[in-house]
């Protein structure tokens, strides 16, 4: 296919190269002061190691400035260019984020080398403490799969980063081992504190491991479970005031066959409103990030509504670098500063060495990311669904995607500032089935291999490079479909990855 691209578009993508080459200067920054903070810290705490493990952590230290600071100049001359050209400039990028991914891990290892997951609160002759020497207490954070020092500040700086409020003093931030020991850890809280006292409410499309996980503790309670569209608002609020369910399970973006989409905004209002005993709203915010704030609709305005959130950290706050699991949970109400008491005692806490892997919050660069991640999904599922109604495709129905009009959550997600970064390709009903979906995918591969793009089949999404999955649980009435996960790439690369899917998606 001869492809024919306009000056706009390759200047939007000379721009689009330069943001990501200046994102990862900016990882990169984030590094470099963490190693010099290391680096300043052992030569302060010196008398507590040895002199030649000394001598080569220092070394080591150095080494790694010296890499980062190679590569942040390395990028910002490729910036800098008077001839910046887009090819060069993607290899470049490619190559540097895999270098830095390398250094993370290095950087990460170096940060935890001389700490004890049993560290010391006092000794006689040798102290055994790493790091942070005179920071533990006996029976408090003596050990580390309970609590450590090393969460904290990204604890601190979620809350502060990505939690809309007046007041974020209540609410209380807990770093999990991933987002499936977040869900089970809220799980074991409900279950444990007897707040499953009464009914409780689930979305239908809620993440498929999480909602087995949430039916089975309900069934150990004997406790009434309904399951509900989420784009089904009268009957949620309609359920909430004549069942009164003790809890609330949504997905604020699903990661489904249709990808229906809560009316957060309506359903908490509704609950401020109407709930006048002890409910607890779980939601999980993996998909939606900070587009999503529920805190400020409900704090100070109910004493009876109780909120946690969670999210995997594996997609978006880790820009890209998949480096960790890593998941976290934010909460406000009744009791839920107990979860850090089940976090400790179910052992669900994030290790020491992984926290030094995840980028420090910082919502400019985020948010930054995420308008990138909705642009070109935006594009890639429009074109996908015209070609699709073009065509008269004989086995294909539609794209799924709530920022498209015909999708039944689209009449309150259309001012969302954000509506996620993959979409599903609907097969009609007679092609339904794991066969074409799979054929389906194999002929895109193929395709854009053919043509020399780089597509990813794989799991999860929130990357750099565009990932495609079939989806098959095999888990009862939850239907397979084919998910396009979109990355972060430059203009001219999604104008390239629509020609892939429109040669295969027309004949198809």
């Amino acid at each position: 296919m001869q492809e024919n691209l306009s000056v706009e578009i390759t200047t939007q993508a000379q721009l689009d190269l330069k943001d990501d080459l200046l994102e990862l200067i900016m990882l990169i920054e984030q590094s470099l002061f963490l190693a010099k903070t290391l680096n300043r810290e052992y030569v302060k705490n010196s008398w507590h190691i040895s002199s030649h493990i000394q001598k080569s952590y220092l070394l080591e230290i150095d080494q790694l400035i010296h890499s980062f600071l190679t590569l942040i100049d390395s990028l910002d001359k490729q910036i800098h260019l008077p001839n910046f050209d887009i090819d060069s400039s993607r290899i470049v990028k490619y190559n540097a984020k895999q270098m830095y991914r390398y250094l993370l891990t290095r950087l990460s290892a170096l940060a935890v080398a001389t700490e004890y997951q049993s560290p010391s609160s006092s000794h006689t002759l040798n102290p055994e403490t790493g790091r942070f020497i005179g920071k533990y207490i006996a029976n408090m954070n003596d050990y580390k799969r309970d609590y450590h020092q090393d969460e904290i500040p990204f604890e601190q700086k979620f809350k502060k980063e990505y939690i809309d409020g007046f007041l974020t003093l209540p609410i209380h931030t807990f770093l999990t081992s991933s987002g499936m020991a977040s869900c089970t850890t809220i799980l074991s809280f409900l279950l444990q504190e007897k707040k499953l006292n009464r009914g409780v409410l689930l979305g239908e499309n809620t993440y498929f491991q999480c909602k087995r996980m949430i039916l089975k503790t309900c069934e150990t309670t004997r406790t009434p479970t309904v399951s509900i569209r989420e784009d089904k608002t009268s009957e949620i609020c309609e359920y909430i005031k004549s069942s009164e369910p003790s809890a609330i399970f949504l997905d604020s973006g699903t990661n489904s066959f249709d990808m229906t989409t809560p009316n957060l905004s309506v359903i908490v209002d509704f609950l401020v409103k109407t709930v006048r005993k002890d409910t607890y709203l779980v939601i999980d915010n993996t998909c939606l990030a900070t587009s999503v704030q529920p805190y400020v609709k409900i704090f100070g305005k109910s004493r009876f509504l109780h909120l946690i959130v969670y999210e995997s950290l594996n997609k978006y706050h880790q820009f890209g670098l998949d480096r960790v699991t890593a998941g976290v949970i934010w909460a406000y109400g009744k009791d839920t500063e107990k979860l850090f008491d089940y976090r400790r005692d179910l052992g669900t806490n994030i290790t020491d060495a992984s926290t030094y892997c995840l980028p420090l919050p910082n919502r400019i660069m985020l948010e930054k990311r995420l308008n990138r991640l909705e642009r070109n999904t935006l594009y890639l599922a429009q074109f996908c669904e015209k070609v699709i109604k073009s065509a008269n495709s004989k086995k294909l129905s539609c794209v799924s995607y709530c920022a498209l009009p015909a999708h039944p959550s689209y009449s309150w997600m259309r001012h969302a500032s954000f509506h996620g970064c993959f979409f599903v390709i609907q097969a009609k009903p007679q092609y339904d089935k794991t066969s074409t979906y799979s054929s389906l995918l194999k002929k895109i591969m193929n395709t854009a291999k053919e043509k020399n793009i780089s597509l990813i089949r794989g799991t999860s999404f929130g990357f750099d490079i565009t990932r495609i999955y079939h989806i098959s649980y095999n888990e009862g009435d939850v239907r397979p479909f084919l998910r396009i996960s979109v990355g972060t790439e430059d203009m001219v690369q999604i104008k390239r990855i629509g020609q892939v899917l429109e040669q295969v998606i027309r004949p198809f």
